[in-house]
């Protein structure tokens, strides 16, 4: 059976929806729960690695986040924190693919054990042999 995630801006707008997908970045500072049944976390890194470069939050920070957000419906997974390899996020970070695939694993084995929430690993790439080097 496949499953598909709609992806939310705002989660006040996710008790509708069987299963959606909302950002971190859409999350950080609430303070109250919200309604939602099945859900992933999306990890927001896009977002963060075009606009500061970096991970401004360590792993054990994103599982803090992720503890403290799995209260609210059925968070089914949570991303892990990725670098992606678009050459505008890679000029930003001043690293090369290599680089970023080896931090997005070490990011993930970091993270594994600070949560009992399932974390989703990412591969991350240009090319397709570039995707298959990093599995």
């Amino acid at each position: 059976m496949q499953q598909f995630f709609i992806g939310l801006h705002h989660p006040s707008t996710a008790w509708p929806f069987l299963h959606s997908m909302i950002s971190l970045n859409n999350l950080r500072d609430r303070k109250r729960a919200f309604n939602v049944n099945c859900w992933v976390l999306d990890s927001g890194g896009y977002t963060e690695l075009s606009a500061y470069g970096k991970w401004r939050m360590e792993p054990q920070q994103h599982a803090d986040q992720i503890n403290q957000l799995k209260q609210n419906g059925i968070l089914l997974a949570a991303v892990s924190q990725d670098f992606m390899c678009t050459p505008q996020i890679l000029a930003k970070t001043g690293f090369n693919i290599h680089d970023h695939q080896t931090m997005t694993i070490e990011r993930y084995v970091e993270l594994l054990p600070l949560t009992d929430v399932f974390v989703m690993p990412v591969i991350q790439g240009d090319t397709p042999d570039s995707y298959a080097a990093h599995v």
